[in-house]
């Protein structure tokens, strides 16, 4: 998200504001947090509201995707932070903005520890959904295929509702946003979203189809393509760690040689810890 700053601000804030969006992919998020909130102490809702509805959601953001400290307390801050900034940026008015807002509403929500778990989880539906409006496979293809994703791991772990409908419908998520990512332009993401995929084909499995089963480890190799230990440590991880447990409820093939498969699995992730720490 890029807003210009005024030329006229005081020289402290036109140093915050060229750090803050500068260099928003990169930056310390701990730093930018705190510049945000120096930002917001200096720039007047009233005075310049698409500023400061900028900061906010910059702010809202980072505080969302901030693991250290109170996590908690801060995942509270970025819900504040994002509704504070839809009061000014409408979506007549920014409509790529308030999808990016609510997006990250959506997974602010998904990650929320205080309040109801299903009921977060509801909102966090909602949110993704309401993004989905505005942001379409043909004008917004690869944020469509992220929200598509988030949708898709709000469904898999949906509390409210019949189980068997909430998979199918995290199923559909994922197959959508893989109709964008692929591995040779989104490498992360897909393997990322490859691995989701599989996990809610195993969790359907639990209603005995053996097929699912075998999708599920079609799925999890595919990830490990794209995925190696070097380029991709958690999610390398993620994905052996789940395709051991693929082939321990596996049905189908050598009961045998199965277990050898979901022994090796694991086991190859201790070993390379291991040997890393060797």
């Amino acid at each position: 998200m890029v807003f210009r700053n005024s030329k006229s601000a005081e020289p402290r804030l036109r140093f915050l504001l060229a750090n803050i969006f500068r260099h928003s992919a990169n930056a310390d998020l701990s730093q930018r947090i705190q510049m945000c909130d120096e930002a917001l102490h200096l720039v007047k809702r009233k005075e310049d509201p698409v500023l400061w509805a900028g900061l906010e959601c910059i702010l809202g953001l980072c505080l969302g995707q901030y693991q250290l400290g109170d996590r908690s307390m801060n995942l509270e801050r970025a819900i504040v932070a994002l509704n504070e900034s839809l009061t000014v940026l409408t979506c007549k008015d920014f409509p790529e903005q308030w999808g990016e807002i609510h997006n990250n509403l959506g997974n602010a929500y998904c990650n929320r520890m205080a309040g109801d778990r299903g009921e977060n989880l509801e909102r966090a539906i909602q949110a993704f959904e309401t993004a989905l409006e505005v942001r379409t496979r043909e004008k917004y293809p690869m944020e469509w295929a992220t929200t598509q994703n988030n949708l898709g791991l709000a469904y898999a772990n949906r509390i409210v509702g019949r189980r068997e409908e909430n998979i199918e419908r995290a199923l559909k998520s994922y197959q959508a946003a893989l109709g964008v990512i692929t591995p040779d332009s989104f490498p992360l993401q897909y393997a990322e979203t490859e691995i989701n995929l599989g996990i809610a084909y195993q969790n359907r499995a639990k209603d005995g189809q053996a097929s699912d089963i075998e999708k599920a480890i079609e799925l999890y190799r595919k990830a490990l393509s794209i995925c190696t230990r070097e380029s991709f440590p958690i999610q390398w991880g993620k994905a052996m760690n789940n395709l051991g447990t693929a082939y321990l409820a596996r049905i189908e093939g050598d009961r045998a040689e199965n277990m050898e498969q979901a022994i090796l699995s694991p086991s190859e992730i201790f070993d390379s810890d291991r040997a890393s720490l060797g």
